[in-house]
């Protein structure tokens, strides 16, 4: 049909705004890509659904992307997080860890993207005991208010023009 058709297009236009992205961002370092080792892409989501099982749609084909760049691409993280029992979030506990884990006490990281999930680190633990799971809408709650106060002509607030009209809308009541 041409929905799946449209869908489909949409995975190689992902695809290839990571290309530009990669090329851009190679290009501003000074880097050849040649000399880039790995580059992961975690892809878009486009359905995700925690739990168990757990199931994600990610696009962002990363086959293109390695072809387009000609550097080893990585992907399906949050794939591979639900296929190993967790909720698909899997890059936000590693560098929660990486960041804050603390030998003397036991921390939780609330991170808020579209979706917020906290990460545990017990005290002194190694990056086999972290663990990480979503706790609800945190962003797309705001994105959709700005949506609607915008008539669907905006997302996101990038200059806080809206803020204060957020803060007082009846919904808050």
């Amino acid at each position: 049909s041409l929905r799946r058709r449209e869908g489909a297009g949409l995975g190689v236009r992902t695809a290839a705004a990571v290309v530009c992205g990669a090329r851009e961002g190679a290009g501003k370092a000074g880097i050849e890509p040649a000399a880039v080792d790995l580059l992961a892409s975690h892809g878009q989501t486009v359905a995700h659904r925690p739990g168990k099982p757990a199931c994600t749609l990610q696009i962002g084909e990363a086959a293109l992307i390695a072809e387009r760049t000609g550097i080893t691409t990585v992907a399906d993280f949050r794939v591979a997080d639900t296929a190993a029992g967790g909720e698909g979030a899997p890059l936000a506990p590693m560098a929660h860890y990486l960041l804050f884990a603390d030998g003397r006490r036991t921390r939780a990281v609330q991170n808020l993207g579209g979706i917020g999930n906290v990460t545990w680190l017990p005290a002194g633990t190694d990056a086999s005991d972290i663990r990480g799971s979503d706790t609800g809408p945190a962003n797309i709650l705001i994105d959709a208010c700005m949506e609607l106060l915008s008539g669907g002509a905006r997302r996101i607030d990038r200059s806080e023009e809206h803020t204060s009209e957020l803060q007082s809308h009846s919904f808050n009541s």
